[in-house]
């Protein structure tokens, strides 16, 4: 039908000058994925022939990068009733245009699905949270993050943070980003997470220099801990959060962080909330055991996990 359109439409030069609405009710219903990006694609092309073309769909797989800021989501909750975000033309392409990456990035289709049908988003930056988040939630809550209408993404690398928050708060989509330690401590300068002359965080650069003049951790050019001395740079960063000195500093930094969005480990990385050393599948499916067996004994910071995951 989309091509017979785009036919006549390059055959009947007297209607040229028309532009026709043409207005589509879900048009993936009944398709498998790649026929859907066929329906996609072809639509764009019709777009450009004459047509100005509407449609409304419940899947990511029609809306794209380019698409963004002609996009309409509209929500419906017991609290506010049926009620239209933020139009994207205005507000989106600001952000795109300055997080261009990342907004790609959250334009992928395995992305997209996550938030443009949900109210809410985790956006975490490590593979641990994105493979046992949903498996976590559905423990403590009784419900899959789908069913509370809460989209998980991984922004691949916590640089992608910043970016792919203020995209999706500019949709008016609430977003929490989940990130370990040293997102605080290294780049929360450059974020906006911690000034630079906090008191807090040069009393934790004292205590890294302390550590490193006593051969615990090795310390990089910044200051904060880094990889050496049989230590990982994120286990490095949980010596300095494990260390009597450092605990109230870092839970204050981490509380104000959390009203800028940003819930932060404040043991260092997940792992450590988890009672974990280790990362990878099979390190996962030992904890999925531990739940399905509920086995949470061995689960040191099960309320702190509870909190990171629930706004």
């Amino acid at each position: 039908m989309i091509n017979a359109l785009s036919t006549i439409r390059r055959n009947n030069a007297e209607q040229n000058a028309r532009t026709v609405l043409l207005l589509i009710d879900e048009p993936e219903l009944y398709l498998h994925p790649q026929a859907i990006a066929v329906v996609r694609s072809a639509l764009k092309k019709l777009s450009t022939e004459g047509y100005q073309i509407a449609f409304s769909t419940h899947s990511g797989e029609l809306v794209g990068f380019d698409d963004a800021a002609n996009t309409l989501i509209l929500q419906r909750t017991s609290e506010n009733g049926t009620l239209a975000l933020p139009r994207l033309a205005e507000k989106v392409a600001e952000e795109i245009e300055d997080a261009e990456k990342q907004a790609t990035l959250l334009f992928e289709f395995s992305n997209s699905r996550e938030f443009l049908f949900c109210d809410k988003v985790l956006l975490v930056e490590g593979s641990t949270e994105q493979f046992l988040v949903p498996h976590l939630y559905r423990f403590l809550f009784g419900r899959s993050l789908i069913e509370d209408r809460v989209g998980l993404i991984r922004a691949a690398g916590s640089g992608n943070l910043p970016g792919c928050k203020r995209v999706l708060n500019s949709m008016g989509i609430e977003t929490r980003c989940i990130a370990d330690l040293d997102v605080l401590l290294r780049s929360g300068t450059a974020t906006g997470l911690v000034g630079v002359d906090d008191p807090r965080r040069l009393a934790l650069l004292e205590i890294c220099v302390e550590l490193a003049q006593a051969g615990t951790i090795e310390t990089g050019d910044d200051g904060w801990p880094k990889k050496g001395l049989g230590h990982t740079s994120e286990t490095a960063f949980a010596v300095l959060a494990a260390e009597d000195g450092a605990t109230d500093a870092i839970a204050d930094l981490a509380s104000d962080a959390l009203r800028l969005g940003y819930w932060i480990w404040s043991k260092g990385a997940i792992e450590k909330h988890l009672g974990s050393t280790q990362k990878g599948l099979p390190e996962w499916k030992r904890i999925l055991v531990k739940l399905k067996s509920n086995d949470v004994e061995s689960i040191p910071d099960l309320d702190g996990i509870k909190a990171a995951i629930t706004f």
